[in-house]
């Protein structure tokens, strides 16, 4: 049940906040006289005899008294914890009978479990994210995820702190969530984000790369959702009854998709979004939560064709494309990794058993020459470097051997005498 009615007074789920859970709840309780005035006077006296408990704890037992801004911060921190586990109620009932029978100390510590339990999903499905780096072109997807996630729940203080956030959390989800706080919010957005790289692994990174190319030349650089981008145009692909992991549409086909929508309304422009997405879900073999999460775009993405269609704005809905780009010339020329995240890597290489699984590992972590080559001078031994070289391949010993004629300068390769193991292997290595 999502209400309670006492007294004919209803408290709905739905109108508390999410970020300010307990205190909306309590606060909506004495606005509809659901609680009396002596139960939320005991609430209160149990919130603030837990926060004393909390102040010595903080202090470690040398102060009763911290800075009034400290003391608002633990308060904070306090009501977010009873409040995330109250949200694990399933019945408004009981939620309040707990307010009224339970001590807020025992909430505030099943509150403290269910973060801590948040937190460890959290840093999994984030591994996971990583590892399975495609290497997309968005320096605020790669940002966020490598560095931004990963300061937040490395920084995350679960007792003192828990409604904060941290990190640099700039990449946008394609469907945003605002009210959240804290764990949460960063467990909702690992959940939200890796949905999406799930939806993005069902096209070609080079497809995705084009729409990107003719959105802007310069859209690595700008906070675009790249999913977003990728379904509006598969759906579009979908209306016009082709290969929707294509992606491409033209000039001409968009003229086509003009005439699709010439006569329909809002409503039924919604309908006929709502049966492609279904299709198009269908298409890329979308089940489940990715499905229910690509469907839950559909209402906002119709209302935005509907608004194009009526300004003859289609171009603004849909990407145009005019044929197929050329990858860029360097494979690694991205982001450089931060020493304890390099060294986090360093260390997964050195658990892996084969030469396969590692060189797996680079190809799917790395994004910069210099980690390359540091990972090369690390990780393996003189005697696997020409194996090493033929895992990588054609193109990475490419770039490697680039990076040795800016380094030789006016020196030809023949005449170049390296210092280091892996770059005297690597003249020896001769691609097909």
């Amino acid at each position: 049940m999502n209400s309670l009615d006492i007294k004919g007074a209803v408290i709905n789920e739905l109108k508390l906040s999410q970020g300010y859970y307990f205190q909306s709840l309590l606060q909506e309780a004495v606005d509809k006289q659901v609680l009396s005035e002596k139960q939320v006077e005991q609430i209160q006296f149990g919130v603030l005899e837990l926060m004393t408990k909390e102040v010595d704890r903080y202090t470690n037992g040398e102060s009763s008294s911290v800075p009034v801004e400290k003391a608002q911060e633990i308060l904070q921190s306090i009501a977010y914890l009873i409040g995330a586990y109250l949200k694990t109620v399933p019945d408004m009932h009981l939620k309040l009978e707990l307010l009224t029978k339970e001590t807020m100390t025992v909430l505030f510590f099943r509150g403290l479990d269910v973060v801590a339990k948040m937190r460890t999903d959290s840093i999994a499905n984030l591994n996971k994210l990583c590892h399975n780096d495609r290497k997309l072109r968005s320096i605020a997807y790669h940002d966020t995820i490598f560095t931004g996630l990963k300061e937040a729940l490395h920084d995350y203080n679960m007792e003192f702190g828990a409604y904060e956030t941290g990190g640099s959390i700039d990449y946008p989800l394609m469907i945003a969530q605002e009210e959240y706080l804290g764990m949460e919010y960063i467990y909702r957005y690992i959940k939200r984000i890796s949905l999406e790289d799930t939806i993005l692994r069902k096209f070609k990174v080079q497809k995705i790369h084009l729409i990107l190319h003719y959105f802007d030349v310069e859209a690595e650089q700008l906070l675009l959702n790249l999913c977003e981008l990728t379904v509006i145009n598969a759906l579009g692909c979908e209306l016009l009854h082709k290969d929707c992991r294509e992606l491409a549409i033209s000039h001409k086909e968009l003229g086509e998709l003009k005439n699709i929508l010439t006569g329909k309304n809002k409503d039924e422009i919604g309908q006929l979004l709502n049966a492609t997405a279904h299709l198009l879900c269908e298409e890329l073999e979308l089940l489940d939560e990715p499905a229910d999460y690509l469907m839950s775009a559909i209402p906002e993405f119709a209302v935005r064709l509907s608004n194009n269609y009526v300004q003859n704005t289609l171009e603004r809905f849909f990407i145009i494309t005019e044929g197929e780009i050329e990858e860029p010339e360097e494979l690694y020329e991205g982001r450089t990794m931060e020493d304890e995240e390099l060294r986090d890597l360093i260390q997964e290489i050195g658990d892996l058993d084969t030469l396969e699984d590692k060189i797996t590992l680079i190809r799917e972590r790395v994004r910069s020459i210099l980690d390359l080559i540091e990972l090369l001078e690390e990780c393996f031994y003189p005697d696997e470097y020409l194996r090493v070289y033929q895992l990588l391949g054609d193109e990475e010993v490419r770039i490697l051997k680039k990076s040795l004629l800016l380094e030789a300068g006016h020196i030809t390769l023949e005449d170049y005498e390296p210092s280091k193991d892996w770059q005297r292997q690597l003249l020896l290595y001769h691609t097909n």
